[in-house]
């Protein structure tokens, strides 16, 4: 368990949660990690978390901004 995916300590690194979560990493390796490793199953929890919270509303301004005077 070691590469581009994993910490020193054989935890999986954010990027590569984040990427599972998203379906752009099918590796049976982090899938069977996730299932026997309590602390990267959390972190990925709460990753989902985060990333399933919808994006607030964008503001659109209301009126033209003022135009400076030069």
């Amino acid at each position: 368990m070691m590469g581009p995916r994993w910490t020193r300590d054989g935890h999986l690194l954010d990027l590569a949660l984040q990427q599972h979560l998203a379906g752009e990493l099918d590796d049976p390796e982090v899938s069977a990690h996730l299932d026997a490793c309590a602390a990267c199953a959390a972190r990925r929890t709460a990753l989902d978390a985060v990333a399933s919270r919808p994006l607030p509303e964008l503001l659109l301004p209301t009126s033209e901004p003022p135009v400076s005077q030069r």
